[in-house]
């Protein structure tokens, strides 16, 4: 996901360990996720909001070109 290797992991879990401590560490695990969720929540949000303004743009384009072929076609 962002280049982080199992070693590294590893390596990062050591370190948290030792210095949040094995009493805090999973009141800190649970507050990062927390974090990691709010950031997914968010990122979900703007690209719906991303592909709603596409998908309106879209609509709006299909709308000219039908009325441009049912001009052409009344004439």
């Amino acid at each position: 996901m962002f280049g982080v290797d199992t070693s590294e992991l590893i390596i990062i879990a050591i370190a948290a360990l030792i210095f949040i401590g094995p009493k805090d560490l999973p009141k800190a695990m649970s507050a990062v996720g927390r974090w990691i969720g709010q950031i997914r929540g968010m990122a979900r949000h703007f690209h719906s909001g991303i592909e709603t303004m596409i998908r309106e743009a879209e609509l709006e384009e299909m709308e000219t070109k039908w009325r441009e072929e049912n001009d052409r076609i009344m004439r």
